[in-house]
């Protein structure tokens, strides 16, 4: 298979039924004309209906075939100062679970709280659905990762990935920081140097990415 480039897509949802549908994109239709795009199932965190907008990369398979397969591997990650950070750290989406709450119900709390006038009200109801129906009801349970094993206090952090290919989340532009500490949200490819560095990023985001940076899933919360 060939791609077209690097460039994500977004296109509509025209047909979907079972595993697999169509997709049209006026921005596709300029490069290989008015074709329809094949769309699977697994390419996409969730099953869409029919006017669904979803987010792509475009590949043309051995018989010419447009098709949309997911897209760089990204991260949705957090530039955040807390308490007497000096500095801003990147971060991704998660925070100390409280009295009560379990690790689920701590993962959806502090999505709703960080991504705050960062995300849209749509895209955080969209994740935190994805979080529920993937994570829910103990479907399947999170990566643990240790942070101190040994002495009276161990601590670990536990990741819920979650694939974000597929799904088009709007990212509104930032006014400045919200209540929370956040001061900025964007995508950062898995790679990046910021994430592995330890003056740059908060610890636990860096064990994470470190732990899972060969996974498949593109954005952990935690």
């Amino acid at each position: 298979m060939e791609s077209d480039s690097n460039d994500r897509h977004e296109g509509i949802v025209k047909f979907f039924r079972g595993s697999f549908g169509w997709v049209r994109c006026s921005d596709v239709a300029q490069k290989i004309g008015d074709r329809d795009i094949f769309l699977h199932k697994n390419q996409l965190n969730s099953v869409p209906t029919a006017g669904d907008v979803v987010e792509f990369k475009l590949v043309v398979d051995a018989k010419g075939q447009p098709k949309a397969e997911k897209g760089d591997d990204e991260l949705l990650v957090l530039r955040e100062k807390k308490d007497s950070q000096e500095e801003c750290l990147w971060s991704d989406l998660g925070g100390k679970v409280e009295a009560g709450e379990s690790m689920l119900e701590c993962a959806i709390r502090e999505l709703d709280e960080e991504a705050q006038g960062f995300l849209s009200p749509e895209s955080i109801a969209l994740l935190k659905r994805g979080l529920r129906n993937q994570y829910g009801d103990g479907r399947q349970s999170p990566e643990l990762v240790a942070l101190k094993a040994s002495g009276n206090k161990p601590q670990a952090v536990a990741i819920f990935p979650l694939d974000c290919s597929g799904v088009s989340l709007e990212l509104l532009p930032a006014a400045g920081p919200n209540s929370f500490g956040v001061h900025e949200m964007c995508w950062l490819k898995r790679e990046n140097p910021d994430l592995k560095d330890r003056s740059k990023t908060r610890w636990p985001l860096l064990r994470a990415v470190c732990a899972l940076r060969n996974a498949s899933a593109n954005s952990p919360l935690n």
